[in-house]
């Protein structure tokens, strides 16, 4: 098995004449245990059933083990290496509390400046908590008439409008229905009417966000920036606490695929509750994870972690940054038996864009989507599109 992750084209062939095709991860948990069992012998395997993932996890094909008679790969594998299936998890493993994990917390809560945090963190909390009730049953009313259990979840303000309008314009040239399975939620009236005109699904109470600002932010970082952040951490609290499986994506994205069906297989056959977009500021470390485009699984695990997150909200505002108390809580539950992963490569970064920009580096082959990250402010991430030709309205 290479220890570089790839995407594998798999087809299962069962006696009988039965074979199922679907895509699966070189390192996943999937993979390794079918080909584990082909490899067994018939008398000392203890037959199981398996489960693929089929038509993006709207589908599944359930058989016993004793039924495949062989699995073809592209390419072709080295089963030599394939070591033994995941190990088994237990909700139990959370504990009673959440763990202790953001980095100096012990240093910072004592300092003025973490003081005036927690008093912005509860200036935003406060109407948000008081509308929960009201505020998901108008939810869970719009998920019920979308259907489905899988939703693109997106907040914005009306500066990042026309991020909105470019996101739509490059799913509509690519012949992707981004609308039936999206819930955006504005966080003032003028984002709001101009999802609406876009044919968007949209969740604005008016109050709920009532401390985020309506301009998009100066640069990244700034005093707004976590008022802005907290509308994201909300919006997908909302979201898990209905039982919807959610990507939480920002607004700088492009889609020259849909995401959703990749994702949804890989959390299938990895057994992963969180697939997190890579950002290799060193900031971020040990995982790197960037929490502009997350695919989040609802399980205990996925709820406990983000609830987490959410509770640091005064963490954010001093900070500055969502990221760092995402990946700080993120590592901790990772202990604990929360499964999280990067993406690779196809689910571009501000990074790579950065290359294909000033050094001429095509995209890695058959993207799936790209996220204007590492810029500083919206004229940025609109000039860096426009530069590489994936800004799609006038």
């Amino acid at each position: 098995m290479p220890k570089e992750e790839i995407e594998v084209e798999v087809r299962v062939r069962l006696r009988g004449g039965h074979s199922y095709d679907l895509t699966l991860s070189s390192n996943s948990a999937l993979l390794r245990d079918l080909i584990t069992t082909l490899g067994g012998s018939r008398n000392s395997v203890q037959p199981r059933l398996f489960q693929l993932p089929l038509d993006g996890g709207q589908t599944s094909a359930t058989f016993a083990s004793d039924q495949i008679s062989a699995i073809d790969t592209r390419p072709p594998l080295d089963w030599n290496t394939i070591t033994t299936g995941t190990e088994e998890r237990s909700a139990k493993s959370l504990g009673d509390g959440p763990p202790l994990v953001l980095r100096g917390a012990r240093n910072i809560t004592r300092q003025p400046s973490y003081e005036a945090a927690e008093r912005r963190a509860r200036r935003l909390m406060e109407p948000f908590v008081a509308h929960r009730q009201a505020r998901r049953a108008a939810l869970k009313s719009t998920c019920d008439e979308l259907g489905g259990n899988t939703f693109v979840v997106s907040p914005f303000n009306q500066g990042f409008v026309p991020l909105l309008r470019n996101w739509a314009a490059s799913c509509d040239r690519s012949g992707i229905d981004c609308r039936a399975r999206t819930v955006l939620f504005p966080t003032d009236n003028g984002a709001d009417t101009a999802a609406r005109e876009l044919g968007f699904a949209t969740l604005f109470d008016g109050v709920s966000f009532d401390g985020a600002p309506r301009d998009a932010i100066k640069v990244y970082g700034d005093a707004h920036f976590a008022d802005c952040v907290f509308a994201k951490l909300g919006a997908a609290i909302d979201m898990l606490a209905l039982g919807y499986d959610i990507l939480l994506q920002d607004m700088d994205l492009v889609w020259f695929k849909d995401p959703l069906p990749g994702l949804k297989t890989r959390a299938m056959a990895d057994d992963l509750d969180l697939q997190f977009m890579r950002d290799m500021n060193p900031r971020f470390q040990p995982l790197y994870y960037n929490s502009g485009f997350v695919f989040m699984r609802n399980n205990e695990f996925t709820r406990q972690t983000w609830n987490t997150i959410f509770d640091a909200f005064a963490a954010v505002v001093f900070y500055r940054s969502d990221q760092t108390v995402v990946n700080q809580v993120v590592d901790c539950y990772k202990e604990r038996g929360l499964r999280a992963a990067r993406l690779p490569d196809r689910y571009v970064d501000g990074q790579l864009l950065i290359r294909a920009q000033t050094k001429r580096r095509p995209l890695p082959p058959d993207s799936i989507v790209a996220h204007v990250n590492w810029t500083g402010n919206l004229a940025e991430k609109i000039a860096r599109l426009k530069a590489l030709e994936l800004w799609f309205i006038d």
